[in-house]
Order: C-alpha cells, then sequence, then structure tokens
C-alpha cells in the first residue's frame, strides 16, 4: 500500500512500515538526465513493486522511481529521447516483476509502448507496435510463470514470450 507519504507492505504475517520518507519536495538542477538520486517522488504515484532491497514506483508523469529499502536513498529512471535504452516514456501505466526473472520489471506506458527494464543495469528494452504490439497504450502487463506476457493495450489483448520476445 502507498499513501502520499507512507509506504507499508504486508510481509512474514505482519504490516510493515517503511522507515523513511518517500514524499520530498525537490528541487532539481539538471532535468535531463536519464537516472538521477533525487530527494523525493513527484507527482502521482500509480503502481508499487517491492524486492528485498528497493520499493520500486510507477508515476503517472515522471518515470519510475528506485526507493532503497535500507537508505532512503531515492533514485529516478526517465526517458531521455537520446538515449534508446531509456524508458520510452515518462508517463506510465503499470509495473510488474518478472516471477522467473528478479531482475527484470516489465512497464507498460501511455502511449510509448512497453518496457523490459533490467533493474541492474537501469536500461531498458523497448516493445512497440513495430515490433508486434496491438497497441502502444499498455494498461496491464501480468507474466505468468510460463515465460509469457500477457499485455493489455487499448486495441486489445496479447501474448509476449519472455524468452524470444515473439
Amino acid at each position: 500500500m502507498l499513501t502520499d507519504s507512507l509506504a507499508v507492505w504486508y510481509e512474514n504475517g505482519q504490516w510493515n512500515p517503511f522507515p523513511h520518507p518517500i514524499r520530498t519536495p525537490t528541487q532539481h538542477n539538471n532535468v535531463s538526465q536519464a537516472t538521477r538520486i533525487t530527494q523525493g517522488i513527484d507527482g502521482p504515484m500509480l503502481q508499487l513493486v517491492v524486492d528485498e532491497q528497493s520499493l520500486w514506483i510507477a508515476s503517472k508523469t515522471n518515470g519510475l522511481y528506485q526507493v532503497d529499502r535500507k537508505s532512503g536513498q531515492i533514485r529516478q529512471y526517465r526517458h531521455q529521447p537520446s538515449d534508446l535504452t531509456s524508458l520510452s516514456s515518462n508517463q506510465l501505466f503499470c509495473l510488474a516483476s518478472d516471477p522467473i526473472d528478479k531482475s527484470i520489471l516489465w512497464i507498460g506506458t501511455f502511449g510509448n509502448g512497453l518496457c523490459r527494464f533490467n533493474k541492474r543495469t537501469g536500461k531498458s528494452r523497448r516493445f512497440t507496435r513495430q515490433d508486434g504490439l496491438p497497441n502502444n497504450v499498455i494498461y496491464a502487463a501480468i507474466p505468468d510463470q510460463q515465460h509469457f506476457l500477457w499485455i493489455a493495450t487499448n486495441q486489445g489483448i496479447c501474448r509476449l514470450n519472455r524468452q524470444t520476445f515473439q
């Protein structure tokens, strides 16, 4: 669960509060960087994925945030037009962790397709209509245990093999 300034999750039979603030007014000197350390999360937060090291937060207009669970340090990942391995958009719709490869997040965007985000490298592989998606507006991306990703777009549902990308 994520509210305006508090994150909690249920683990090992109990609710765990996140000990660090995640909403702090920010001032940025260089907003063109694809990855940067920031003081807080700007804009509406849509979805949250929790792993052993971090909270991963998809924002409506400001890309992806990584919040370190131990230190509270916040790193922001943004679309960078000159970097084809950055997120394809800062307008995110959905976020899901890969159940087989824990280093991968699947991120749906509003109009710029799907991103396969590598948490270790901070790099993305992009998928769009040119790669066979029905549409570039991705409402949901749900991985299953059989190596498929089920993708809901505003032009229908499709299935992507997470190993072959077909």
